[in-house]
């Protein structure tokens, strides 16, 4: 069986379908990883809206640093994981927004991996501590 990687478009999936009915459909990592960047851009957004019945504003940690919570963890500097942890004491009482930061941290691990054992493996090994991700 042959497989194609392509955008998560219901067209595609479609023409597929159509003109090639025996071939496997993945979606391709660059769409996977905008997808959960997707969830996380709304996850804040919900958050905000909810905690505080507005939009975020510039004073708001999650809405200030909310590029660094799109960043791939593991090219966190010590630094940036330092002010990502205060976003979360900060902005994320019921910690939804870290919840879905780890989700797509596991997203983004086991796309780095060719096997679901490989990915199993990578959830285990230890991180070196300059790429570590904040302490929970």
């Amino acid at each position: 069986m042959q497989v194609v990687a392509i955008d998560p478009s219901a067209a595609f999936r479609k023409a597929l379908r159509i003109w090639l009915p025996r071939t496997g459909v993945a979606v391709d990592h660059f769409h996977l990883i905008s997808l959960g960047n997707q969830a996380m851009t709304e996850a804040r957004r919900n958050l905000s809206q909810q905690v505080k019945d507005c939009r975020g504003r510039r004073v708001d940690k999650a809405w200030a640093h909310r590029m660094l919570l799109l960043r791939a963890g593991d090219t966190l500097t010590p630094n940036a994981a330092h002010r990502l942890t205060e976003v979360f004491a900060a902005d994320d009482p019921p910690g939804k927004l870290e919840a879905v930061w780890k989700v797509k941290e596991q997203l983004r691990a086991l796309l780095r991996t060719g096997s679901l054992a490989d990915a199993a493996i990578a959830n285990q090994a230890p991180r070196d501590s300059r790429r570590q991700p904040p302490p929970y």
